[in-house]
């Protein structure tokens, strides 16, 4: 028999045996013959099996028993080891209280924390441990940081916080939820459904920026999302963050890297630097005039050493 012929007789053979060996509670088996679309590997056409009111359906790849029955391995005996497997599923299937998951506005806030995990909105913070990508063989993997440095919990601002909110609202539910090596949620998705990576964001700014250069006379040189980070460190640092806290934020393991590669800073920086503590240096005159405290400089503090 071929590989379709060989579904049909054990999806029956199947039926029949979990329907005397199982208890009455748990003998409304569902068995059957899908096709399971994979994310990350080849989809494949198998047996899906389902016990009593359970949501949970599990999907089993029967190409590796259908070859081992072409060679010769007796049916009955992958028919046992196939049944055996599927109990294995009956034991371990978790409980789950129906009611409560579909009603999904009132799960809403709970799914969101639990599959968007990397944002905590409570809180108002966001872990960065992992980044998503994507291999030249179009297989999508979770990778971790470069270094321990880059792994990092960021406080959002009230800005980033608003942004979030409104993507999260936004973020459309998709038909099935894509899983890259246990991880789910992804924000951003393509038009079959699949997380955006970092090509995809490359290719938005480079459109934006073709659409304002063919617009405006004054153009708009290349940007990058890693260009809108080297503009962040920069801004922070002329804000007068602290070096180490925005280390920090930047995740470099080198705080030479912050200082060196991110902030591009200039003669007009420092000019503005030293005019910000000339300013500060003022008010504070200004403070101990008016607390009585006015101190004059004398010749001798002037003395060349």
């Amino acid at each position: 028999m071929n590989y379709e012929q060989f579904l049909e007789q054990m999806k029956e053979d199947l039926q029949a045996r979990f329907s005397e060996d199982l208890p009455p509670e748990l003998a409304d088996v569902r068995i059957g013959i899908r096709d399971v679309e994979k994310l990350q590997g080849e989809s494949y056409r198998g047996i899906s099996f389902r016990s009593g009111d359970s949501p949970v359906e599990a999907n089993l790849n029967m190409t590796g028993a259908f070859q081992a029955y072409e060679v010769g391995r007796p049916y009955e005996d992958i028919l046992e080891e196939v049944e055996a497997q599927l109990m294995k599923v009956v034991d371990h299937t978790p409980k789950f209280n129906i009611g409560e998951l579909t009603d999904y506005e009132a799960m809403k806030p709970k799914l969101m924390m639990e599959v968007i995990g990397d944002l905590d909105m409570e809180n108002r913070i966001i872990d960065i441990n992992h980044q998503l990508q994507r291999t030249s063989q179009m297989k999508y993997v979770i990778q971790k940081t470069k270094t321990n440095a880059g792994t990092r919990k960021i406080s959002m601002t009230d800005e980033v916080f608003y942004c979030f909110q409104a993507i999260l609202e936004d973020r459309p539910e998709p038909k099935v939820e894509k899983i890259v090596d246990g991880y789910s949620g992804f924000l951003f998705l393509d038009k079959d459904g699949m997380p955006l990576v970092a090509m995809h964001w490359e290719h938005r700014f480079t459109h934006m920026v073709k659409r304002y250069n063919d617009i405006y006379r004054v153009q708009m040189p290349k940007i990058t999302p890693h260009v809108c980070r080297h503009t962040y460190c920069s801004n922070q640092a002329r804000a007068g963050m602290n070096t180490k806290t925005l280390q920090y934020l930047m995740g470099h393991s080198d705080i030479g890297v912050t200082m060196n590669t991110c902030t591009h800073l200039g003669l007009e920086d420092a000019a503005e630097e030293m005019h910000r503590l000339e300013e500060m240096q003022k008010t504070r005159d200004e403070m101990d005039k008016l607390s009585g405290k006015e101190r004059k400089v004398k010749q001798s503090q002037l003395r060349v050493v």
